[in-house]
């Protein structure tokens, strides 16, 4: 790349980002009666975490991944093996 490229490339760069972080700051909008005081916020609820897939799930998809790899493995050497006559 040229000198000028890069220039080019930073200053795109920094554009990006200048458009990007911009909605960042974004702050909520008054009301329109004038009140000046924000509604209040939602109230704050607790969500129970259930337990995720059982250990088992896991161990049956590594094996199912270790016997691909390992018959891909077995096929690839067997087809750069020199064919005897």
């Amino acid at each position: 790349m040229t000198t000028s490229h890069r220039i080019l490339a930073a200053l795109a760069t920094l554009a990006t980002l200048a458009l990007g972080v911009t909605p960042a700051f974004a702050m909520p909008a008054p009301p329109a009666d004038g009140g000046g005081v924000l509604p209040p916020a939602d109230p704050i609820t607790v969500q129970h975490v259930t337990p995720g897939s059982p250990i088992w799930l896991f161990v049956v998809v590594a094996l199912a991944a270790a016997i691909a790899s390992a018959t891909a493995a077995i096929l690839a050497m067997r087809l750069r093996q020199p064919k005897l006559a």
